[in-house]
């Protein structure tokens, strides 16, 4: 079974357009829409609409541009399909909407500011226990003294510093310099070490002082490319020995 009523907007200064739905606001429940009967001329002579028997309220949206989407609702003030409401002075064409949308909102928003006191104490007793532990730290400098410095070494390698130069950097096809030496680990043990940043690097290399041919570092890059035959020998770049090393 379904109900009839006449839907009037008693005064507006809105041209509209208007969308009048039931029960909610969506497009299920849309039952008028501007242009073709929702119209502001329409709603001030009166919209006669069919709902459902169970109908709850009906609901009138202003859709006009820079009205930002204000809903007016106009709940079902009885059964009675034909109400007049055309004497009526009232520019709002329902007041009890109001008191019905303040509740909703005092009930959500007061209940949540109790969150603020349950942050307090869960912070505070983190802070004091996990701080003063970690001051214990503080006895382990006590192992400074154990380091024995030695001099020299029985399998005599030499320790080196290497200074790579910018200028052979720049000139290298890859702003790489190779450092390829003689390592104590047995005969004709070699290594190499690249380097791409200028500067002095100390006790770089540990190196075999009977070493053949010899033990002297060889510090090159390569360019254009790097291949055997553009090997370059880095003139600004050289190594000096810094003591004995030990293995």
């Amino acid at each position: 079974m379904a109900k009839t009523f006449l839907t009037t907007l008693n005064a507006t200064s809105s041209p509209g357009p208007f969308n009048i739905y039931y029960n909610t606001i969506s497009n299920n429940s849309l039952i008028a829409a501007s242009p073709s009967n929702a119209d502001k001329t329409s709603l001030l002579s009166g919209v006669y609409v069919t709902v459902p028997n169970d109908v709850q309220s009906i609901f009138l949206e202003n859709t006009a541009t820079g009205c930002g989407n204000i809903v007016e609702f106009y709940p079902i003030p009885s059964p009675t399909p034909t109400p007049t409401s055309t004497p009526s002075t009232s520019n709002t064409p329902s007041i009890s909407v109001t008191p019905s949308v303040t509740p909703s909102i005092s009930i959500s928003i007061t209940p949540s500011i109790s969150v603020t006191p349950s942050i307090t104490p869960s912070v505070t007793p983190s802070i004091s226990i996990s701080i003063t532990p970690s001051i214990s730290i503080i006895p382990s400098i006590t192992l400074t003294p154990t380091p024995t410095p030695t001099t020299t070494c029985a399998n005599n390698c030499y320790s080196y510093d290497i200074f790579i130069s910018s200028t052979d950097l720049n000139a290298s096809y890859n702003n790489t310099v190779v450092v390829d030496y003689y390592t104590c680990f047995g005969a004709g043990a070699t290594g190499s070490i690249s380097y791409n940043a200028a500067g002095t690097y100390v006790n770089a290399v540990c190196v075999d002082a009977f070493a053949i041919p010899t033990f002297v570092p060889d510090i090159y890059y390569y360019f254009p490319s790097a291949s055997p035959g553009n090997k370059v020998t880095a003139t600004a770049s050289s190594g000096s020995i810094n003591g004995f090393c030990c293995i």
